[in-house]
């Protein structure tokens, strides 16, 4: 055929890309908003001649959300963008998708380094990038300018702002203006945002520093006191003030007078009770040093005197001392599924499933041996209220069983996924995965009829124009929930199903540190640190005890749980390879040199 120099009437599949961040304005930059401006896009590329379409959206499963997500956050840091380049991994020589949308260019990216990865790694999949908001078509040479000309002026937008709003804050500091929610226990915002002193409250803080200070009592005994005289904790009192504005944002599952030793000793320890008011404490969303705080010029009341809290500082210091000392002579075990195993069973408040802790119990008293576990925080009656049900589980076991899962998925990954296909646990979680997956994208599939089916019914006058708006809005809104449930699951199956780019990573990190591997798994805090590259958390469910299934220790009359079930969940291989090869400590522990990578 001839080349007559006519586009080709190829209809281009397209994926979108939609961010938003914790500073965004929900009216501004919205997702619902984001998405139709895209889907406008799309429509406005127009037909060929022949009346074939030149873009469609490829399918609703490639529209990809990061929500809560900063614009300089790297890419692979970013959970749905990792899931968009592992489609492209997976798909072969069959590109799911031509395109990728986005609403504005700092929507994909607010630094320029980032914007250039993004670039790279589309250009690796030729995959072109187009911008409703920016004439930016990277399947031309002008185009891909002005995406550099944009990420520059979009770093350089981003950098004024934060340089103006640094200043604008500091000079509020200095002047005495509190931030964050609210201004802490024992003071109130006046109308300047100010603290003044709040009395019930500060009454409060002198009988936790009178009574650790003079009455020599310990955090928890002073806790202790204020639940036996029915003193509301930190949180609920600053409900009950109206410091904070939504109950729905500070759910308590522990009871209103359940003081914890940990809020006392923050107390304790809180300058702010001397008058004095440090600001830029954290920095991305990391406690500082103390040292590199800075001390606001503005003092304000204070509610203790200096030579009380100085008497108070010198007794914890000696106290942590003491408690270190003994600690390091009594008890060198280490916990290697510390920070990973997570329990099932129990929730905090926000939902979050609670970590299980290392624990430890003298076998014969005075004897010098112990048995190790790992158990729910829940057990612990002093700092929570409800008690969980389910058993310890002994630590030897389950420490063995994780890693000999990981020694055999480094040595053989091919046939430890196999194994772990064909185990009867793996196949009926993933097929409760696919069903809970199905469900969803019926849902999701079935919002634009339920969308015209309010339309119709407002047209025959059976709902209001604002009601019609509400409706509308909900239905964007669970529109854009499922399809963040559907992303979480396809992950889940991702990471269940173990693809073979999973065993690429693990074939490709046991030869980089196969020499190093065996000293490893000498050493406990090695494995630790191992396990955490490797591991993004590890599930435990559980079952109800049986009456025939007899357990030692004494008896209750409450209802007993037993572990039934363990998941373990890898982390995504592109941040299993990149936190390994880039933490400089890993690199020293299996004795890499950064010119062998």
């Amino acid at each position: 055929m001839l080349d007559d120099g006519k586009e080709p009437q190829v209809t281009k599949k397209v994926a979108l890309y939609i961010r938003v961040s914790t500073e965004d304005q929900e009216e501004k930059f919205g997702i619902p908003m984001q998405q139709d401006a895209l889907e406008a896009l799309i429509k406005s590329k127009g037909k060929y001649d022949n009346g074939q379409p030149k873009y469609e959206l490829a399918d609703d499963r490639y529209i990809y959300i990061d929500g809560d997500v900063s614009g300089t956050t790297p890419l692979v840091e970013r959970p749905s963008f990792s899931k968009l380049l592992e489609d492209l991994e997976f798909s072969g020589n069959k590109k799911p998708f031509d395109v990728i949308a986005v609403y504005k260019i700092d929507r994909l990216a607010r630094r320029l380094t980032v914007l250039l990865d993004a670039f790279e790694l589309l250009k690796q999949h030729k995959i072109q990038l187009v911008s409703a908001n920016e004439s930016i078509d990277t399947s031309t040479p002008f185009g891909r300018a002005i995406l550099g000309i944009v990420g520059v002026i979009a770093e350089l937008e981003l950098e004024t702002i934060k340089e103006r709003t640094d200043d604008g804050r500091r000079l509020a500091f200095e002047r005495g203006v509190v931030s964050g929610p609210h201004s802490g226990y024992g003071y109130i915002k006046n109308k300047d945002l100010k603290r003044i002193i709040l009395p019930e409250e500060a009454e409060i803080v002198k009988r936790i520093f009178y009574e650790y200070v003079y009455q020599n009592k310990t955090p928890q005994s002073i806790a202790n006191g204020l639940k036996a005289d029915s003193v509301v904790t930190s949180s609920v009192s600053a409900m009950i003030h109206g410091k904070v504005k939504s109950e729905s944002k500070n759910k308590k599952v522990n009871s209103d007078f359940l003081w914890q030793h940990s809020e006392i000793k923050k107390i304790l320890g809180n300058e702010v009770y001397i008058g004095k008011y440090y600001y830029y404490k954290t920095k991305n969303k990391k406690t500082l040093p103390k040292d590199q705080w800075k001390l606001s010029s503005y003092r304000h009341e204070a509610i203790i005197d200096d030579q009380t809290f100085e008497l108070a500082q010198k007794r914890m210091a000696d106290r942590s001392e003491k408690k270190e000392t003994s600690q390091k002579s009594s008890d060198s075990h280490q916990y290697i599924l510390s920070g990973l195993l997570k329990c099932d069973h129990c929730k905090s408040g926000s939902g979050h499933k609670l970590k299980w802790v290392g624990n430890r119990k003298e076998i014969g008293k005075g004897s010098g041996n112990y048995s190790y576990y790992y158990m729910c925080p829940r057990k612990n009656r002093t700092k929570h209220t409800k008690r969980c049900d389910t058993l310890p589980v002994p630590a030897e076991e389950i420490d063995e069983y994780v890693t000999n899962f990981i020694k055999s998925l480094l040595s053989d990954p091919k046939a430890t996924y196999e194994y772990q296909m064909n185990l009867k646990s793996t196949r009926i979680h993933i097929k409760h995965i696919k069903a809970k997956l199905e469900r969803l994208r019926n849902l999701h599939n079935g919002i634009p009829a339920r969308i015209d089916n309010l339309k119709t019914m407002f047209e025959h006058g059976y709902i209001s124009i604002e009601e019609l708006n509400e409706k509308i809005k909900k239905a964007h809104q669970d529109k854009d929930k499922y399809l963040k449930e559907i992303n979480a699951l396809e992950i889940e199956q991702t990471r269940q199903e173990m693809p073979i780019y999973y065993i690429k990573s693990f074939e490709e990190f046991a030869k980089k540190y196969k020499k190093g591997l065996k000293s490893v798994f000498e050493d406990n805090a090695a494995v630790n640190k191992l396990l955490k590259e490797l591991i993004s958390e590890i599930v435990l469910y559980s079952r109800p005890l049986k009456p025939d299934e007899k357990v030692s220790g004494p008896k209750v009359k409450r209802q007993r749980y037993i572990l039934d079930e363990i998941k373990i969940v890898l982390n995504l291989p592109t941040d299993m390879l990149r936190s390994l090869i880039t933490n400089p400590e890993v690199k020293s522990e299996f004795v890499v040199r950064s010119d062998n990578l």
